[in-house]
């Protein structure tokens, strides 16, 4: 069970806990989003008899706020959301305080019999799949209920981590890893599996299948809900509000929640099997992910037969961000109807494997280079990582001819300007980013394809202590990828320029629309 500092978490009847021992001295308050000190004032008073338990709860914040417990300034940052939601179930005794997160209960997915290989023997176990909110996002867990008290102790206690769990109806078999367990009545064990979204089953007649989108921007501001249906490349995709349900409704944290639910089908309405329906699930997540900027996650996923029935289902969620902060993206949110383009363009790229292995890594770098996760100088060199696999896809693989001569021997920003001269994206350094172009004109960089392949080449291979605008290069580099993953797409609407943009709304056609 994890503990630093007076802090354990751990599980009680499939809820969240965690015991703090708290000093009662009162610390100044941490504005979650300025990072700035406030005045104790901030939060309400108690009522004068419980003073002492409102100066504990300040401590307690201001010390989540503060400390890295799981693994970084941001899970404490959720910790301390998580105990402000709940501060009025704070119970006072002898300075320590039972902070529950009994309000985020973890959600039933499906229930199983499952076998269990330990010490040579094989135990046959009652399990409940559910899916819990942690601090790093949503995760599958097999909670198996009844277990033995020897399975108990030497999976607690043995030297082996890594087990294997046989689903009896479902069919298939996990490898997992236990994450805690007890032995009081209910001799609970816990176990989470190495893949996560954990895929069940098989159906090769699936008719339509059903899933709900994780933290996937609102498109249509000011109305009531967005609405939207994408028809192309032979595939159906309906984009709906969240569905009302017990599960999606209590599938809500801070940071994590069901923004909108989904149906994809044939456009004939001819059925398929579900390879396909988790290559599509693939497909439509990068495109969508492209769209927000940070990965979107995929839940309750289900595919059904003519009948209406569940013949194929995924538990977990997938990767997935958490909902910090805003990097901006060349999605603008008061233009929805942009989404149809994206999402049929990578439907029709992924015919062509090799093409769509590129999109889909650069991607990868694209959604993983935002400011909030490698902060912008790691996000440089991924996002060059990613310019640089789309060039190689475009004039090596695809063999397409660079008219500056032989592509894999241009060197200081002629491959990036040749790409982007192909793909018709203006190469001249936007007026915004005046003090790149000051510092390119210093340097005698000619044009932005050069100046973003040497700020990257400066971080990597300093040769002095060189103060560059990091941020305005990255901003570059990252409206270059935006446009020639566009471009890949052969998208032809409107998109937000980050370079000259003055708010949301302020779109413009792209360049070669």
């Amino acid at each position: 069970m994890p503990h630093a500092g007076g802090f354990v978490v751990g599980t009680r009847r499939g809820e969240r806990f965690c015991r703090i021992r708290a000093d009662p001295v009162r610390t100044p308050e941490l504005d979650p989003w300025s990072a700035q000190p406030t005045q104790p004032d901030a939060i309400p008073e108690r009522p004068a008899a419980d003073q002492s338990a409102n100066q504990g709860v300040r401590s307690i914040t201001a010390s989540l706020r503060s400390e890295s417990i799981f693994g970084g300034p941001r899970t404490a940052l959720f910790w301390s959301l998580v105990g402000r939601a709940v501060i009025e179930d704070l119970c006072a005794c002898d300075n320590t305080f039972s902070l529950q997160e009994a309000r985020v209960p973890d959600v039933h997915l499906d229930s199983d019999d499952v076998d269990i290989l330990v010490g040579g023997e094989e135990f046959r176990i009652p399990c409940e799949i559910v899916l819990r909110q942690e601090a790093s996002g949503p995760e599958v867990i097999f909670r198996l209920f009844g277990a033995p008290l020897q399975v108990g102790m030497r999976v607690l206690l043995g030297s082996v981590s890594r087990f294997s769990l046989r689903f009896v109806k479902a069919a298939f078999q996990s490898d997992v890893c236990c994450v805690g367990g007890g032995a009081g009545a209910d001799r609970v064990l816990e176990f989470k599996p190495f893949r996560d979204p954990v895929i069940v089953g098989s159906h090769e007649k699936l008719a339509y299948v059903r899933f709900d989108l994780i933290n996937f921007p609102n498109f249509n501001p000011g109305r009531s809900e967005d609405w939207l249906d994408v028809a192309g490349a032979e595939w159906c995709v309906d984009i709906r509000p969240p569905r009302d349900s017990p599960d999606a409704e209590a599938a809500q944290s801070p940071f994590y929640s069901v923004t909108h639910s989904c149906t994809v089908r044939r456009a004939n309405s001819s059925a398929f099997s579900s390879s396909t329906a988790t290559e599509l699930l693939g497909i439509l997540q990068d495109a969508l992910s492209f769209a927000a900027g940070r990965w979107v996650g995929t839940a309750f996923v289900a595919g059904f037969d003519s009948d209406g029935d569940v013949g194929w289902k995924c538990w977990g969620v997938g990767r997935l961000h958490p909902r910090i902060s805003e990097d901006g993206t060349w999605f603008d949110r008061h233009h929805g109807d942009s989404l149809p383009g994206v999402l049929c363009g990578a439907l029709d790229l992924s015919r062509d494997s090799q093409r769509y292995n590129s999109f889909h890594a650069a991607v990868y770098w694209y959604v993983r280079s935002g400011a909030d996760r490698g902060g912008v100088d790691g996000g440089l060199i991924l996002l060059n990582t990613s310019l640089e696999r789309l060039g190689w896809q475009r004039f090596v693989v695809e063999g397409t001819v660079c008219p500056d001569g032989r592509f894999e021997g241009l060197k200081k920003g002629a491959q990036l300007r040749c790409l982007l001269k192909y793909c018709r994206i203006p190469v001249a350094i936007p007026p915004k980013l005046a003090e790149l172009a000051r510092e390119a004109a210093t340097r005698s960089w000619e044009d932005g394809p050069r100046a973003v392949v040497e700020t990257r080449n400066l971080l990597v291979h300093p040769t002095g202590n060189d103060h560059l605008p990091w941020h305005e290069a990255w901003m570059l580099a990252r409206w270059y990828v935006e446009l020639v993953l566009l471009r890949m797409l052969n998208f032809t609407g409107d998109y937000l320029n980050r370079t000259r943009a003055r708010a949301a709304g302020d779109v413009e056609r792209v360049p070669w629309g």
